[in-house]
């Protein structure tokens, strides 16, 4: 039954009545059980009880698993960052994951860090390009050290892409250029960003 409501997306037919059989299969050693019965228990809040569920799935080759135990293990309730990084570093190379690679960022130094931001910005450019820019920017406090080469790189692979859409943030990538804050300066690249955020 939980099968079927997977595989046709019922999430609503996912309930108390049905979610034991799918407990039973998983304690039987089911790897998708797992990860189907751990998933359903991230979905619901239940982080300290799905982990057990999804790491069985995720150490039996199930990335998607590693996905959210690594999720599950990263978060501040949980804090288990040293073990989140070996299964989101899984997802993020296997699956191609960008929220991985990027949150990988931040449990790496330096240029473990920005080969994840790079892969984050080549998986998904749309999301992270303006990210990951501002983090080359500011760096990461006992990480990442600040980068204005790679700042002033993605902050302008951006504005050419056409990412950044709002005034704001066309104002505040203006101002870094303007006046060289944690970015060469570069005047003309200051006034089409300002005239873009005029535009808008």
């Amino acid at each position: 039954f939980n099968k079927f409501s997977w595989d046709k997306n019922k999430s609503n037919q996912i309930n108390a009545s049905s979610i034991k059989p799918l407990e039973v299969v998983a304690k039987m050693g089911s790897s998708f059980g797992n990860y189907q019965y751990g998933y359903t228990l991230y979905q619901n809040g239940q982080l300290e009880d799905c982990i057990k569920f999804l790491k069985y799935a995720a150490d039996h080759g199930n990335y998607y698993a590693c996905h959210f135990v690594g999720r599950a293990l990263y978060n501040d309730r949980i804090g288990q960052y040293s073990l989140a990084k070996v299964y989101l570093t899984k997802s993020a190379l296997e699956l191609k994951d960008a929220d991985d690679q990027y949150d990988l960022a931040f449990l790496s130094e330096n240029n473990e860090a920005i080969t994840w931001l790079e892969m984050a910005v080549s998986n998904d450019k749309k999301t992270y390009c303006l990210k990951v820019a501002d983090l080359f920017r500011n760096g990461i406090r006992n990480g990442l050290n600040p980068n204005s080469s790679k700042a002033c790189q993605y902050y302008r692979e951006a504005i050419e892409s056409g990412l950044i859409t709002s005034s704001d943030d066309y104002l505040r990538v203006g101002l870094y250029f303007y006046k060289g804050e944690g970015v060469p300066t570069n005047k003309d690249r200051a006034y089409n960003c300002f005239r873009n955020a005029a535009d808008r």
